[in-house]
Formats: structure tokens, sequence, C-alpha cells
């Protein structure tokens, strides 16, 4: 794995070790998907150990099997013995480091029991999406956040993206419209409500001749994730299991179902992560989600689904774009209420075909 130095991370270290030295116990370290938080952690934790003479012992707590396996990859570049530990064991010993990966499942009782037998000296806990700490069960005393996905989008470490507005994320509209343009949306991730809607949003896809599994919990997803990143399948499918702790730089598009701030972003995340194989993400949402991908950062360019075409809305911030919605929706109305032809065009919508 080839470590990057990025300003940003070395801010973010330098303050959690400022934390720990002032007798902090406990720090939450919020930053951004592709934001590099494993290297992070562990150049922490190595610091800290190095500050104590190099005999502290350290444990690195993660909630799905996929991170810890991320963690075997990037210890290779630090000089620390990490013992990586699920969440869900069973039981662990004392650590005197303990790194919590995906802090923000840190309330559950797994974890409280497991924290309660390792009792470290110091935690660190590692989120792009922490809750906040006054609403933990085990509160974190200090927050970290020296970065965020629209400062990183700028920087040039995340990949820009474009806003694709569709009618509603339901099957039939998401299956439409990948089936529409395939290559456009190059390897694809698709979010859905329901566990239904998955298994539907595959068989319309198989009756037009394109495989895509259901990821789904209770099964042995490994072999379809693996066939997904060797490009056997072009597209999956799933309700949440892949918000967090699956990453694919060359991902190329997402499709998000509609929800709150939280899933949104995490959602939204795994699409962002720069890939010399993409100039630009693509991200599919309906204009009845409650969360707006543009209130995270601004889009290329936002694509508006009217009249069985793509619309580009030229401008990159939230006025301008209900400016245009304002204008298209009197231009319907236009032999209604006898409106002039000057008062709705010229308003930076560009009919093409996306």
């Amino acid at each position: 794995m080839e470590i990057e130095e990025r300003p940003y991370q070395q801010k973010c270290i330098r303050k959690c070790l400022e934390y720990f030295q002032k007798g902090v116990g406990s720090v939450m370290l919020e930053s951004p998907v592709g934001s590099g938080k494993t290297i992070m952690g562990l150049s922490i934790a190595q610091q800290l150990n190095e500050l104590h003479g190099g005999k502290l012992t350290c444990a690195w707590v993660a909630p799905r099997h996929t991170l810890l396996e991320q963690l075997k990859e990037a210890k290779e570049n630090f000089a620390l013995d990490v013992t990586p530990i699920s969440m869900f064991a069973k039981s662990a010993r004392h650590f005197d480091i303990v790194v919590l990966d995906e802090a923000h499942h840190e309330a559950t009782g797994s974890f409280i029991r497991l924290f309660q037998e390792m009792s470290p000296d110091f935690l660190l806990g590692l989120s792009a999406t922490p809750i906040r700490t006054d609403h933990m069960k085990l509160a974190f005393r200090e927050t970290v956040n020296q970065c965020s996905i629209r400062s990183l989008i700028l920087d040039g470490y995340l990949s820009p993206f474009q806003l694709y507005n569709i009618e509603r994320m339901d099957p039939e509209n998401a299956a439409f419209h990948y089936l529409r343009d395939p290559e456009k949306w190059g390897k694809t991730i698709v979010f859905m409500p329901t566990l239904e809607d998955c298994a539907e949003f595959r068989r319309l896809l198989k009756n037009a001749g394109t495989d895509c599994p259901v990821v789904k919990g209770g099964q042995d997803n490994d072999g379809i994730l693996a066939d997904f990143r060797n490009g056997r399948y072009q597209v999956i499918v799933n309700c949440h299991l892949l918000t967090e702790g699956f990453d694919l730089p060359e991902l190329k598009t997402v499709f998000l179902k509609d929800s709150t701030r939280l899933p949104t972003i995490q959602m939204a995340g795994r699409v962002l992560r720069r890939s010399p194989e993409k100039a630009f993400a693509n991200i599919v949402q309906s204009k009845e989600t409650k969360y707006m991908v543009k209130r995270i950062a601004e889009p290329q360019t936002v694509w508006l689904w009217r009249n069985q075409e793509f619309q580009a809305v030229s401008g990159r911030n939230d006025k301008v774009l209900e400016t245009v919605m304002f204008y298209l929706d009197l231009r319907d109305k236009r032999e209604e209420i006898k409106l002039p032809e000057a008062l709705y065009e010229g308003h930076g919508v560009e009919r093409v075909y996306a």
C-alpha cells in the first residue's frame, strides 16, 4: 500500500496526540471516506507507543471482517504490533491502546462489554459519520475534525461527482435508468429500501440480460464482491450492507435510496474515492429524498430527468437550481397561464443528453 503525504492528515495526527498527552483518555477522529483514517489511526497508535518507550499493547477493533483485512495490508508500513479483534468477539484481554474503526457503532452492547474487558488507557475512535458524543453511552471526550468531503474534493483527494435527479428511487425507475446507458454508469452499486426491492431490481435486470447479484445478510457475500471487483459483474444491489467497510476506488456510480443525512453520506462515500479509471463519479438520487448530496459538496453538474431526457443545470449552487426548477415549472404551465417566452427562457437550462 502506497502512503501519500497529506497535510490535513498530519494536523489530525498532531491534534489527537496532543489530547492524549494532556491526559484525555478517549478521542474521536472524524474524517470523511477516502481521507485515510486507517493510516492516521496507525500513525497515532505508533507515535503514542513510541512516546511511551515502545511498551504499549495495541488492539484494532472493527465491526466487519473487511475492515480487519484492510488493516493487515496497511499495517505493513508501520513499526507497530497490532492485534485485530472483531467487535463481536466473545471476550478480550487488556490492551493499552484500542483503536475502534467505524466508531459510530461503539454504543452497541457488544463493544461496551469488550471495552470493559480491554480497559484501555487510550481509546481512539475512527469514523466518517460519528454520532454526536453527547448522545453516546460511552462518550469520547474530544473530537478532532480537520477536513470535509467538500475540501477533499476541491484539494483533489476525492473524486468530483455529477448528480442525477430522477423522479423516484424504486426498482422500476432505477432499472430503467441503469439499463438506458450501462456504459455511462460503469461499475455501479444500487441501494434499495428493502430486500423485496432488491429482488425486483435484480429480476428486471435479469430480464434485460444483465446479471445483478443481491448482497444481503445471512449469505456469503465475499464471492459476489470478488466477482464485482474483477469485472464479472458490473452492477450489484443491496439495502445497507455496503454503506461501510467496502472500498473500491474504480466504482463509478451509486444509486442512493431515499434517506436521511447519515445514511446518505455513507452511501455517497462509496463512490468518491479517486481512481485513474474515472474522471468523475456519478451519484443518482430521487427528487423525493430527505437529504440531497449537494448539501455535502457541490456537484460538477446537476442533471434533471424531464421529458424523457436528462437536462443539465448550469451553475453549482442551490439558488441557481431553485431558480431553474421554478422556471421549468412555469414552462410546463405556460399554455395555462399565458406567460411570455421571456419569463422562462434563458435561465440556465441546457437541453442535452447526458
